[in-house]
């Protein structure tokens, strides 16, 4: 329905309208000249542009690889080619929207990809390429207490992969994963989570320069530290016991022995300290302490020994410090 408007001129058999608008249904015709004597006009020919995709990306993914590109004004439909080194292009589907997920990749290959816009029978040029290197996601990630102080990661190892890169995160803390560590096996042990902190881990394969996608999550872990710097010396009530605090920890258990005989729980704290009103003169008594969070205990604490010198009688209804 518009009018003829003349948009140029060549002094060939070709002309490039870079005017056109991606999208649009435009007409041509020619008339050819010399000095001031026109001939009639050509028949007409038609061709709609549409602008090549752009920004496009490959990304691994869990799924596969996911292409990405930006939409095209006017196109209805993008065709997505694939093609490994030495290989010929293929188209292996299309998308009505940005992106596509291409499934069918094998673990350890290089895969080129290009797209091009369409719209009804008009195509865009190919877009440029973008290549990416698909490695499977490490599955079956867990993570348990293996010694105080000691988290150990494992994971299901992934062909081709050369390494495992670990990645922590704190519980609460959505967003901020960070890198503690890599392994060349299916497991790695964290030595630096504290005590009382629930942690998370996921893992990320690589062979050289490329990843796979990142693990789901392990479940969370924590552990409590054993109680450290225990001492225990004769006090006027008893036997004194002290010792460092535990991260996270709320209740701390005292077990005693004698020499020879089995390990008792002689009772608690919720401090750092706690006298043993129970213990005999003269005899020898070892004693460590367990922390405790709910249903989660630390391993034991280094014994320390100690013997009950009698400097004063425990007063009739004095209670243990708890």
């Amino acid at each position: 329905g518009g009018s003829w408007e003349k948009i140029g001129y060549s002094r060939t058999d070709t002309y490039t309208d870079l005017t056109a608008e991606a999208g649009t249904l435009y007409y041509y015709r020619i008339r050819a000249q010399v000095s001031k004597t026109y001939s009639a006009y050509s028949a007409n020919a038609s061709a709609r542009w549409l602008a090549a995709p752009a920004d496009v990306t490959a990304t691994v993914t869990q799924e596969g690889i996911e292409v990405t590109w930006t939409l095209v004004e006017g196109a209805t439909k993008y065709n997505v080619y694939r093609r490994t080194s030495g290989e010929t292009w293929v188209k292996i589907g299309y998308s009505r929207t940005d992106s596509f997920v291409d499934s069918d990749v094998k673990n350890g290959t290089y895969y080129l990809y290009r797209i091009r816009a369409q719209v009804s029978k008009t195509v865009s040029l190919y877009s440029a390429e973008v290549s990416a290197r698909w490695l499977e996601t490490p599955t079956d990630v867990a993570a348990r207490v293996v010694a105080d102080g000691e988290i150990e990661v494992s994971w299901t190892l992934v062909d081709g992969a050369t390494k495992y890169n670990v990645y922590r995160k704190r519980a609460g803390e959505e967003w901020n994963w960070e890198k503690i560590g890599y392994s060349r096996t299916d497991t790695y042990v964290d030595t630096t989570a504290e005590s009382g902190v629930t942690y998370y881990y996921r893992i990320l394969a690589q062979v050289s320069y490329t990843y796979s996608a990142f693990s789901a999550h392990s479940a969370g872990v924590k552990f409590i530290a054993a109680p450290a710097d225990v001492t225990a010396k004769s006090a006027a009530g008893g036997i004194e016991l002290t010792w460092t605090l535990s991260g996270g920890a709320t209740k701390y258990n005292v077990y005693r022995q004698t020499a020879g005989g089995e390990w008792e729980n002689v009772g608690f704290s919720r401090t750092g300290s706690f006298t043993d009103s129970t213990a005999a003169a003269g005899v020898a008594y070892s004693y460590r302490i367990q922390a405790q969070v709910g249903q989660l205990f630390s391993e034991y604490s280094a014994a320390v020994t100690a013997k009950w010198t009698a400097t004063a009688a425990l007063r009739p209804g004095r209670a243990v410090a708890q």
